[in-house]
């Protein structure tokens, strides 16, 4: 029997030689090595020599051959030209994903990769700052600056590797089930390493996910992401990598169709906090005062809400500071508006250094909850007052006073019945429904609903026309059975 190892060793090779009859594609993607070039630009170039930067080059090249093997198949540039080290600085320094995008496709046209591995080099007081950072070209996105430290030259090659290693980010395909589990194939996971721990996805890491739609012929049409999920990995019992799924979403991984596949990439902690600001979603405005409770689970279906872990208050800028606790890898946040829950979602703090989060704007439902509190406190005075008349009506009819038991009774009838505070109750609530649905906030046109139902039921309960008429006919009965009444 074949073993796993030789297949790996078989795959990779075929797919790194022009005439390999299998297409990667037809590859299982944890047999599927990952196509990688690693840039390196040496700062001071009188500091460093030329002789000095080759044989960093062969050198890195040849260590990474000794720690990740197959799994890669890489080649080192040299940023050398001028396009390559404006590229180099350019990745390492921008915080325009944009900006450094157009750079690098029209630089790097002629030598596509599937990773691109930046790494700058410079002196730094007594020792040398070398610093990695990685394009990922099926996200096209760029991940973390990751830096370290070397004392002397010696350690500059190890130094090399290891932050192009941090800098590294693995990808898996994400398959689900019926019951929303996740089972992550991670690419080239399969393909053994000469260091066993290479590359070695830890328990506890985060992926986030984004899908891949192809059209009929296979041609790639669009790459997205999925909002306001992440991807928790967990240790499977048969070896698999299984990961729990954090979402705002109902179903953000299902009902896929098979010209589309989710994919994750790993995201890492890389900056001490995060810096959450909740802005208008109309034109931006950050939305101060607003509540954000911090848990470390979702609320569950038919089980009432923990209490949060911590409670913080949004300031004049609309913001919240949300720092990486090592307890809590992904934090659950409850956004409120006073009692209104505006939303929950997962975030998991120093992936992102600021996350704006737009939302519909509270404040008309605020207002329309202020206006219906002032019909509700009429609403409370009329019902005060009418259970009084009829009281009165009663306890005068009781002791045959029968001119003040009408007279009261009158009273009550004149009083604003239920019909005509229901036409004032949608007078409130019918407008600000529909000027929030004009506007594409459907969640706030329903919570503005729901307070009109909440004072409607309030009316219905206390207003209704049959305790009037229950004690205009006691009231009758007491007329009629009064043995003093002429």
């Amino acid at each position: 029997m074949v073993s796993q190892v030789a297949i790996a060793i078989v795959a990779a090779a075929l797919i790194a030689t022009g005439d390999a009859p299998v297409a990667a594609q037809d590859v299982p993607v944890e047999l599927r090595p990952y196509d990688v070039t690693l840039s390196i630009d040496f700062a001071r170039d009188a500091e460093f020599p030329a002789e000095f930067r080759d044989d960093t080059r062969e050198d890195v090249r040849r260590l990474i051959v000794r720690t990740i093997g197959e799994r890669w198949r890489f080649a080192v540039i040299a940023a050398s030209a001028d396009q390559q080290r404006d590229l180099v600085r350019l990745a390492i320094s921008t915080v325009i994903e944009s900006s450094f995008e157009q750079r690098n496709d029209a630089v790097s046209r002629d030598s596509p990769a599937e990773k691109r591995l930046f790494v700058a080099v410079e002196p730094h007081g007594p020792g040398y700052d070398v610093t990695a950072r990685e394009w990922d070209g099926m996200t096209r996105t760029l991940g973390p600056t990751q830096t370290t430290t070397a004392t002397t030259r010696a350690e500059i090659t190890p130094c090399i590797v290891t932050v192009a290693m941090r800098a590294f980010r693995p990808l898996a395909v994400i398959e689900t089930s019926d019951d929303g589990a996740a089972t992550l194939a991670l690419q080239a996971a399969d393909i053994p390493t000469p260091d066993p721990n290479a590359g070695a996805v830890a328990d506890g890491s985060i992926f986030v996910p984004f899908l891949r739609k192809f059209d009929s012929d296979g041609q790639l049409i669009e790459t997205r992401s999925v909002p306001f999920t992440v991807l928790r990995v967990k240790p499977g019992d048969d070896g698999t990598t299984l990961a729990e799924v954090h979402s705002a979403l109902r179903s953000p991984l299902g009902g896929r169709r098979g010209t589309v596949e989710a994919w994750g990439i790993a995201a890492s902690a890389s900056h001490p906090s995060t810096r959450l600001t909740i802005v208008r979603r109309e034109d931006g405005v950050p939305l101060a005062g607003r509540i954000v409770e911090i848990r470390d689970e979702p609320l569950q279906l038919g089980r009432a809400e923990s209490e949060p872990a911590e409670t913080l208050l949004t300031d004049r800028s609309g913001s919240v500071r949300l720092p990486v606790t090592p307890e809590r890898t992904v934090d659950w946040i409850t956004i409120k508006s006073g009692d209104a829950t505006l939303m929950r979602l997962p975030v998991v703090p120093g992936v992102e250094i600021e996350v704006s989060l737009p939302l519909g704007d509270d404040q008309r439902r605020l207002d329309t909850e202020g206006r219906l509190a002032i019909l509700t406190g009429e609403l409370i005075e009329i019902v005060a007052k009418r259970a009084t008349l009829l009281a009165s009506a009663r306890n005068n009819a009781r002791a045959g006073l029968h001119i003040e038991a009408d007279d009261a009774l009158v009273q009550a009838a004149k009083l604003p019945d239920a019909a005509t505070f229901r036409r004032r109750l949608a007078a409130v609530e019918t407008p600000a429904a529909k000027a929030a649905e004009d506007d594409g906030d459907r969640l706030a046109a329903a919570r503005i609903r729901a307070l009109g139902r909440k004072a409607a039921s309030l009316v219905d309960r206390y207003l209704n026309a049959d305790a009037l008429r229950a004690t205009q006919e006691e009231v009758e009965e007491l007329k009629r059975t009064d043995p003093n009444r002429k």
